[in-house]
């Protein structure tokens, strides 16, 4: 395999897709002469190149020889020849050579749903109780008197005979009766009411740090490190 197949390999593979897009309006507003779709194979090989390992950190300038070598005849009759596409190849190159970390946190998102609480239940029941009353009440007696016949009545001779006298005697009755009788009303009614709940979660968070290993950083160290 040459080198303009693996490097635009590896760029499909290290997310040229989401730079193909990118890479066509910059060559629009560029104004340049080949359309993009007789440019893309520059701009993929120069991608591949800028995303592999062994080239990380290497300057365009410096990794030029290279790629200019791994651009080959077949190369120079598709694509056009290295100085006709030396500027797709290192504006690609430039690009992959960015790398974006994206720094992520966990945030609490609290939203509310209604759910059965339970249930309130009234259940009506019979009860026996006993009650006791004293009620007066009218009733009728007969009284018997026996008073002896004197005077002028005695010579009022009676027969001898039976008799009978039948007197009527009434009383009240007590009569209970039992009836129902609404003595109180229950009202169920339902309303809202506003509390509140505290709410707790372990959230994580992505932290970044550089370690800066550039001769730029050593010397900085070394100036520290001289300090009286």
């Amino acid at each position: 395999m040459g080198m303009i197949d693996k490097f635009r390999g590896m760029a499909r593979r290290n997310g040229w897709h989401e730079d193909d897009s990118y890479f066509q309006e910059r060559h629009g507003a560029a104004g340049n002469a080949a359309d993009y779709d007789s440019a893309r194979p520059a701009y993929e090989y120069g991608y591949g190149a800028g995303s592999d390992p062994a080239y990380r950190g290497r300057s365009f300038d410096d990794a030029e020889r290279d790629l200019r070598a791994g651009w080959d005849a077949d190369a120079d009759r598709s694509y056009g020849d290295w100085d006709s596409v030396r500027g797709y190849v290192g504006d690609a190159y430039d690009r992959a050579q960015e790398r974006v970390i994206t720094r992520s946190e966990e945030e609490l998102a609290i939203g509310k749903r209604t759910r059965e609480a339970g249930e309130v239940a009234v259940h009506k029941t019979v009860e026996t109780e006993h009650v006791r009353e004293r009620v007066p009440f009218r009733r009728e007696e007969v009284t018997i008197e026996r008073h002896p016949v004197e005077g002028d009545r005695r010579a009022d001779a009676g027969d001898i005979g039976e008799d009978e006298i039948r007197i009527p005697v009434r009383e009240e009755e007590v009569v209970a009766e039992k009836r129902a009788v609404p003595k109180e009303e229950i009202v169920v009614r339902k309303h809202a009411v506003q509390d509140t709940e505290t709410v707790e979660a372990d959230l994580r968070k992505e932290r970044v740090d550089v370690d800066d290993k550039t001769r730029h950083d050593r010397d900085r160290r070394d100036r520290e490190d001289r300090r009286p």
